[in-house]
């Protein structure tokens, strides 16, 4: 009963963050631009998620091909007419893109980040010659958001130096480019706020989002 009640409790937190960021709608707005930019004709997007950012995006390109693990995500995409390859990241995919889209895809356990790398560079095969690997992921260090964490006290999420690794990981398969994308969270209540926030820090993990609610600072 515990278990359930903690996952309940995630999910709506995961709701809540959803209905509070416009971290969708920037991040829409800046791809397509990139894409357009950049005359991406088919995309790779690997963990399409709930559809919010692959549905409008697909729309983009004349080619889309998502790749999402679970079934819900999955069955809503393929609902919404898009192509969609169901199964956890490496896999098959038979073909190659003009660009990858991997946002906030990589394993998310501190401790899996052996399989970073592989992850990266399986990416990476997907990509046409000149084609593009797009990868987002969180700014970990010297932003609002850890500036926030270390006044708690509580201390760094599981995503702690996600960057600084990634970089290592990118580093050799080609040139590499990094832009700064601001997005932000606005909800009604102080709990909400801490709801969401907590979502972001326990990075997927529900026992984690307990604990930062339950930090008194």
């Amino acid at each position: 009963m515990g278990d359930h009640r903690q996952q309940n409790g995630y999910a709506a937190a995961f709701k809540t963050f959803l209905d509070s960021t416009d971290e969708k709608a920037v991040l829409l707005a800046r791809l397509s631009e990139l894409l357009a930019q950049r005359q991406v004709v088919s995309l790779l997007d690997i963990g399409a998620g709930n559809g919010d950012l692959a549905i409008p995006l697909s729309a983009t390109v004349e080619t889309y091909t998502a790749i999402e693990p679970h079934q819900e995500f999955a069955q809503h995409l393929r609902d919404s007419g898009l192509c969609v390859i169901e199964s956890t990241f490496p896999c098959d995919v038979g073909k190659r893109f003009d660009a990858v889209l991997a946002s906030h895809s990589l394993p998310s356990r501190a401790q899996e980040k052996g399989s970073w790398k592989p992850f990266v560079e399986a990416a990476w095969r997907c990509v046409n010659d000149r084609g593009h690997l797009l990868m987002i992921t969180f700014e970990d260090e010297n932003n609002a958001w850890s500036k926030l964490v270390e006044a708690t006290g509580i201390g760094g999420s599981t995503s702690e130096v996600r960057l600084p690794y990634l970089r290592s990981c990118i580093q050799g398969l080609g040139p590499l480019e990094e832009e700064a994308i601001m997005t932000h969270v606005r909800t009604r209540t102080v709990e909400d706020m801490a709801r969401a926030l907590a979502f972001v820090w326990s990075d997927g993990h529900p026992e984690l989002y307990e604990q930062f609610l339950a930090n008194q600072h």
